[in-house]
C-alpha cells in the first residue's frame, strides 16, 4: 500500500517536473525571443522613393514591404512610391507589413481621328480628352471648308493631358475651282440642271444604245465626280437611247 502511493507521488513529481520543463523550453525558445525583438520600429519615409530602393530599405528595418496598387499622379515620377501605409514616423512591431501604393506616372490618352471631321466637333472631342490645339493651319483643298484634313499625331498616338496638337484645315477649293457633281443615273435635264449650279455645263454628247436605261440618262461623264475643274468649264456625257 505504502508501495503504491510512493509510486504515485514519484509519478505526479515526474508530470509537473516535464510541465515545468516545457514551460521553461517555451519561454526560452519562443517568448524571450519575442520580448527581446518586440521593441518598436519606426516606420521610414518612402513616398517618392524608387519602388525598389522603398522595398529594400523598409526590408533593411526589419519590415515587410508589401506593393498593392498603381495610381496615376502628375506629381510623383512613374514607379515611385506615392503613397504608405503606415505612415512615416509610425511605431510598429518587428515584420510589420507597410503597404506601398505606386505612382503611375502622368496619366495618357489616345490620340482620336479628327480627319474628317468639324473643326468645332475636333475641338470638343479634344477638350474632353484634355488634349489642346496649338494652332490650326487653313490650306486650300477640295474637301468642304471647315473640315480637318491633317492632324499632327496619328490616331492611337499616346500624349499626356494638356499636350498641344497641330491641326489642318480645309477652307474649300483653290479661288476659281469648283468640285465635279455627280451626274450618272440621272436624267439628261437634271445633269443639266445640276451642273448649272455649280457654274458649269453640258460638253460633248455621246450617245449609245441601251435596253435597260431610259432615253436620256447619263452613262458616264468626263471628268469622273469629285474631280476639280475651273467655273465655267464643260462636263462631257455618255447617254442612253432607245433602238
Amino acid at each position: 500500500m505504502k508501495e503504491k502511493f510512493l509510486n504515485s507521488k514519484l509519478k505526479r513529481f515526474a508530470a509537473y517536473f516535464l510541465a515545468f520543463f516545457i514551460f521553461v523550453f517555451f519561454l526560452n525558445r519562443l517568448f524571450l525571443p519575442w520580448l527581446v525583438s518586440s521593441d518598436p520600429i519606426i516606420v521610414p519615409n518612402v513616398v517618392g522613393m524608387d519602388k525598389e530602393d522603398a522595398k529594400n530599405l523598409l526590408s533593411s528595418n526589419g519590415l515587410n514591404p508589401i506593393e498593392i496598387g498603381q495610381r496615376f499622379d502628375n506629381k510623383i515620377p512613374i514607379n515611385h512610391v506615392l503613397f504608405q501605409r503606415p505612415h512615416f514616423g509610425s511605431q510598429v512591431k518587428s515584420n510589420r507589413r507597410v503597404y506601398i501604393y505606386i505612382s503611375g506616372g502622368e496619366e495618357q490618352v489616345s490620340m482620336p481621328r479628327l480627319i474628317g471631321r468639324s473643326a468645332r466637333e475636333a475641338r470638343i472631342l479634344l477638350d474632353r480628352l484634355g488634349l489642346k490645339i496649338s494652332s490650326i493651319e487653313e490650306i486650300e483643298s477640295d474637301e468642304n471648308s471647315g473640315i480637318i484634313i491633317a492632324q499632327q499625331f496619328s490616331e492611337g498616338t499616346k500624349l499626356y493631358k494638356n499636350d498641344y496638337v497641330f491641326l489642318k484645315v480645309s477652307i474649300g477649293p483653290q479661288s476659281g475651282k469648283v468640285k465635279v457633281p455627280n451626274l450618272i443615273s440621272k436624267s439628261l435635264k437634271e445633269g443639266e440642271i445640276i451642273l448649272r449650279s455649280y457654274n458649269l455645263y453640258l460638253g460633248r454628247r455621246t450617245y449609245i444604245t441601251s435596253t435597260s436605261l431610259l432615253t436620256n440618262t447619263i452613262i458616264d461623264q468626263y471628268p469622273s465626280p469629285d474631280n476639280l475643274v475651273a467655273i465655267g468649264d464643260s462636263i462631257d456625257v455618255i447617254i442612253s437611247k432607245s433602238k
